[in-house]
């Protein structure tokens, strides 16, 4: 009772204060708090001591349990960069707060409420803890592993881009475990110049040049994640001609003429006198821009030893004009100069600058004005079928070294048919013409039967027969080779050499060719093979002793096509270029003179 406490003393005490620890009310000494702080065993006592009493000792032993935590459910091991997950813990603490941090916030970071955001690669540890300072805490701790976005062609990206082309470019965006991320991409070229890219991922070329593409994940606080390839944009090309051992194509985007292959005869025309061959496109010397190019080359004999007294080139600008450069020993370049001799040697021989052969639509013959719808170059001689005072006139010029036609080595243009129509097809062949008249119509050299007329004699132009007398109606097209030649409209028939057996006999009755795939688009006769281009743009060619037409492996659909001496050069459907056949001097345009079985692509010019 009061009486009683009158003059006592209570004295609280533990034996260990990290484990519990006691403060005494200020107001009743005989109340006091304890306070656990951390787990363990501990005793606490309350001494009474009084000058009326004994001392007294009251003990009070007590056990701390450890404050523990642990996760509701399995914490990840890995995050991707922009990943976001939330943690949560139990704990036997009634009523504890949750403490929450990261050991590496470069690489995440950890909110007050468990929620979890990677931003950067690397790795820490989380640490969700209860306990406050002068308190033992309790922690539960995990490592996490952050790994970044991988950003990967959906389709394999092209490594180049044709001039005016676009050219769409496509990514997925995943994460650590290859699960598809549906994150915005934002795409960037490192050179504009050369080509730009829209949002889409649509790349447009606009210059010959090349640069980066970038399609990059990501912004800031977040690591980026990029996929980067150089891109180059190549030359676009519209069409190209094939020649004995040259090659010339036009430019699509200024119609700018180049050429490839042998210059022994100046048939590149690039003013390079020195320069004998080269493997990579050169652009032809004329700023001029051309509507057609017509490479030729040797006659009938293809003779090793006479290939610079016939290899040649002509184009047609602007409907109005015929250029030709080349070899000039036939007279098939037009410049009226009396035909040399082989020997005057090259230098005599040649023009390696373009000769403006027809100016202005006007020829040598009586001034006459006209309009030239195409131009034909054969081996030794060259042709242009001229619209004069709407009369439709096949005018030539060169030699065949025979007299069938009335002119055997001519510099000076001669008319060869009148009366003819603007859709009548004209062909040029290494010594023979063809045109598609009302009926077939040949003439030239005839050794191998390419005029169709049954027999092997030289003649001027004449109507084409089938094997029993029947004259033949002219078909849509029409294509000449070395000593061959084919008509086709849907099916295609061909004559001459290069249809004959290993026998190498004559054909001079045209024969039915059975080429897969369906209807052809275009045919081309070359020096001893042809080639088809089907509806299907697949290309398929024959040649003599091997009559039935072989795909062009590759893969690749072309819009069209054109067959030399000894290789064939096709545009595909985007504007690329390809070569593939005999490669001695270049004339496959890769670079190289190795010859290929399959179709190379045309380098770009240095």
């Amino acid at each position: 009772d009061a009486a009683w406490r009158t003059g006592a003393k209570v004295e609280w005490t533990s034996n260990d204060p990290s484990v519990a620890q006691v403060v005494v009310s200020s107001t009743d000494p005989t109340k006091a708090t304890v306070t656990a702080r951390a787990s363990g065993r501990a005793q606490v006592a309350a001494t009474v001591s009084s000058d009326k009493l004994d001392r007294t000792v009251l003990q009070l032993p007590l056990r701390v349990g450890a404050v523990q935590l642990s996760p509701t459910s399995a914490w990840p091991d890995t995050l991707t960069v922009t990943d976001t997950t939330r943690l949560r813990v139990t704990t036997n603490r009634a009523g504890a707060t949750v403490r929450w941090s990261s050991t590496n916030v470069a690489a995440f970071r950890v909110d007050a409420n468990g929620g979890v955001t990677a931003y950067a690669q690397g790795g820490g540890e989380i640490v969700a803890s209860v306990g406050d300072a002068g308190f033992q805490v309790a922690e539960f701790r995990k490592t996490l592993a952050v790994l970044p976005l991988v950003v990967i062609e959906r389709t394999p990206w092209a490594s180049s881009i044709n001039l005016t082309n676009t050219e769409k470019f496509d990514v997925t965006v995943q994460d650590a475990f290859r699960r598809t991320k549906g994150l915005p991409v934002t795409w960037r070229s490192t050179n504009e110049t050369a080509f730009t890219v829209d949002a889409s991922g649509n790349a447009l070329g606009k210059s010959r040049g090349g640069g980066e593409l970038i399609a990059t994940v990501g912004a800031a606080p977040f690591q980026i994640s990029e996929l980067r390839k150089t891109i180059s944009v190549r030359q676009k090309w519209s069409s190209v001609t094939a020649g004995f051992e040259h090659t010339c194509a036009i430019a699509d985007v200024d119609r700018s003429a180049w050429c490839w292959g042998d210059n022994s005869a100046g048939e590149l025309g690039n003013g390079a006198s020195a320069e004998l061959s080269r493997s990579l496109p050169g652009r032809v010397a004329t700023s001029l821009g051309f509507d057609q190019l017509s490479a030729g080359g040797v006659g009938e004999s293809q003779r090793e030893v006479n290939r610079f007294y016939e290899a040649h080139t002509c184009g047609l600008v602007a409907k109005t004009s015929v250029l030709c450069w080349g070899s000039t020993f036939s007279g098939q370049i037009g410049d009226q100069s009396p035909a040399c001799s082989r020997f005057d040697g090259l230098q005599g021989c040649r023009r390696i600058l373009p000769f403006l052969a027809i100016d202005d639509g006007r020829t040598a013959i009586a001034g006459q004005k006209g309009t030239v719808l195409s131009v034909h170059v054969g081996g030794r001689h060259s042709c242009a079928l001229l619209n004069v005072q709407q009369s439709i006139q096949l005018l030539c010029w060169g030699g065949m070294n025979t007299s069938a036609l009335n002119f055997g080595s001519r510099p000076t243009p001669v008319w060869i048919g009148t009366r003819l129509q603007p859709e009548y097809p004209v062909t040029a062949g290494g010594e023979f013409i063809c045109i598609g008249a009302d009926f077939l119509q040949c003439g030239g050299r005839n050794g191998n039967g390419q005029l169709a007329d049954n027999t092997t004699l030289d003649h001027f132009l004449g109507r084409a027969f089938a094997a029993d007398g029947t004259p033949l109606f002219a078909a849509q097209f029409l294509t000449a080779g070395l000593a061959h030649a084919c008509t086709w409209s849907v099916s295609v028939s061909c004559w001459g050499l290069a249809e004959q057996p290993t026998t190498g006999s004559p054909g001079s009755s045209p024969k039915l060719m059975a080429v897969p795939g369906g209807d052809v688009r275009q045919v081309s006769a070359g020096g001893g093979f042809t080639c088809a281009l089907s509806n299907a743009r697949d290309v398929y060619c024959w040649n003599v002793g091997v009559l039935t037409p072989q795909l062009v492996p590759g893969g690749l659909k072309f819009e069209s096509i054109s067959a030399g001496a000894g290789h064939t050069c096709g545009v595909t459907l985007d504007g690329s270029l390809y070569c593939w056949g005999r490669n001695d001097k270049g004339q496959l345009g890769d670079g190289t003179t190795v010859n290929r079985l399959t179709p190379v692509r045309v380098g770009e010019a240095p």
